[in-house]
């Protein structure tokens, strides 16, 4: 919805619904639309890593096109490592390296742990795809439940 520009009011004038639907709630519809996308995916999923090289969590993405502003990139999950060893989280952009320091994660055997990784990444106007890359330290295995990624540009 697009922005109205706010009439200049006088003593005694009559307000009537379709003032206040126009200058009120399209104005606060359109401030309030923010530019986000997120990928759910299917949270029955249990998803295995056994890589110790960074791999992309299944086929989950988020695309957002911005007008240049910072994104927030949100991604959570549960994890378990199957040797009570660590696993390691990563944001990337499709294209380019990473765009934040891994966070590791450590797990005793059989014990789920909450995982959250949210970075703010500065990009230009256009469209961007995002996604997650997980490994496990050497001679580990790793499951992974109801992953959520989320982008919003602020």
């Amino acid at each position: 919805m697009a922005w109205t520009s706010p009439k200049t009011w006088n003593t005694n004038d009559l307000v009537t619904a379709n003032d206040l639907n126009q200058q009120l709630r399209d104005n606060l519809n359109h401030l309030y639309s923010l530019n986000n996308s997120a990928n759910a995916g299917d949270l029955n999923a249990n998803l295995a890593c056994y890589s110790s090289s960074p791999v992309q969590i299944g086929t989950y993405s988020v695309t957002l096109t911005t007008v240049g502003r910072p994104v927030l990139l949100i991604f959570s999950a549960t994890a378990k490592s199957a040797a009570g060893g660590t696993v390691y989280f990563q944001w990337y952009k499709s294209g380019s390296p990473s765009v934040a320091l891994g966070l590791p994660e450590y797990s005793g055997l059989s014990t789920l742990i909450p995982v959250e990784l949210s970075i703010v990444h500065q990009v230009g106007a256009g469209t961007h795809t995002w996604f997650v890359a997980w490994n496990v330290a050497t001679a580990t295995a790793a499951e992974l439940y109801r992953p959520v990624l989320f982008a919003v540009e602020l």
